[in-house]
């Protein structure tokens, strides 16, 4: 991992692809697991960081740009390929959906 990002810029690695004016770029906090991700145009980049100390405290986020563009910030649930999670009562159902297919199987 590179901690400069002027050195970074001199690395030139192309390993996301080009980047281009009609990209997308997203950004996914896990604060229950400490991971930031990066999305381009919807498609997971991986893990950029993996931190225990984003589990506390608060995060002020910020954008840096290095040419004029234009930046929209939203939540979430606002985007269109943002799928809502399942709630604890779909994970319980599912579980004994999971659990009365694996019973019939065994009869």
């Amino acid at each position: 991992m590179v901690d400069d990002y002027a050195e970074a810029d001199k690395l030139n690695h192309a390993q996301f692809g080009v980047f281009a004016e009609t990209n997308v770029v997203g950004c996914l906090v896990d604060m229950d697991r400490g991971i930031i991700s990066f999305y381009k145009d919807g498609h997971d980049l991986g893990q950029a960081f993996v931190a225990p100390e984003l589990k506390e405290g608060e995060l002020y986020p910020f954008v840096q740009i290095q040419e004029v563009c234009q930046i929209s910030i939203f939540q979430m649930v606002y985007h269109p390929l943002y799928k809502e999670p399942p709630t604890e009562e779909d994970i319980w159902r599912e579980q004994q959906e999971k659990e009365e297919k694996a019973r019939l199987e065994a009869e």
